[in-house]
């Protein structure tokens, strides 16, 4: 990880994705040196950004009744621990299992929590905050590149990855440092920087009704 580490340090990243990628991914940007100045979901739920021990205390509303409620059984012939109720128990105090606190908690102090962002809000916080790259679904990259920023799709894997694991962590750091190394931008000037995307003539005379 060294030799993406020395390109990525010191760098920044807005992290939109959904599924808590949002969340977790900023473990591994941090690992890399990146630190994440805007977070937030799309489609998320209070319990995402303030944890589960808030969810019995999360009082229904029309939105949430269109959510059906499943009871789910095991099945007693197919269903199998494969680890003891013991073991499970002993590794609960080691490891926070479903315990989840939320991307509130880990959020540093005057970084930037948002909720379903749009478009617009998109380009007034990357004029604000200038990140470095920008992690989201495939959507908001086009925006987002016509900036000169870097974009990471994390919603799938159809540019690259999968990023599962150890060995997964390293090609997400190649992946993004890549971003930062590549020399694309540098060739790229937007057409409406050397010729203006509407024109116009003013014409002499008053109203041809008046």
């Amino acid at each position: 990880m060294e030799q993406y580490k020395k390109i990525c340090q010191g760098k920044t990243a807005f992290c939109f994705v959904g599924g808590s990628r949002g969340h977790h991914y900023q473990g591994l940007f941090a690992e890399l040196g990146i630190e994440t100045v805007l977070a937030g979901y799309e489609f998320a739920h209070r319990d995402d950004y303030e944890g589960r021990e808030i969810i019995p205390d999360i009082k229904l509303d029309a939105d949430t009744k269109n959510i059906p409620d499943l009871h789910v059984e095991q099945d007693q012939r197919r269903f199998k621990l494969k680890v003891s109720p013991e073991r499970l128990e002993a590794l609960k105090k080691e490891i926070p299992l479903s315990d989840y606190k939320g991307m509130n908690v880990e959020m540093k102090d005057g970084h930037i929590i948002v909720d379903d962002l749009n478009h617009y809000e998109t380009e007034e916080f990357i004029k604000l905050l200038k990140p470095d790259i920008f992690a989201s679904g495939i959507k908001d990259k086009y925006v987002v590149q016509k900036m000169g920023i870097p974009a990471k799709q994390l919603h799938s894997y159809d540019y690259s990855g999968p990023y599962a694991g150890f060995k997964g962590a390293v090609k997400f750091a190649e992946d993004v440092a890549m971003g930062f190394a590549t020399p694309t931008w540098n060739f790229i000037t937007p057409p409406w920087k050397n010729k203006p995307i509407l024109e116009g003539t003013i014409e002499e005379g008053g109203c041809s009704k008046c």
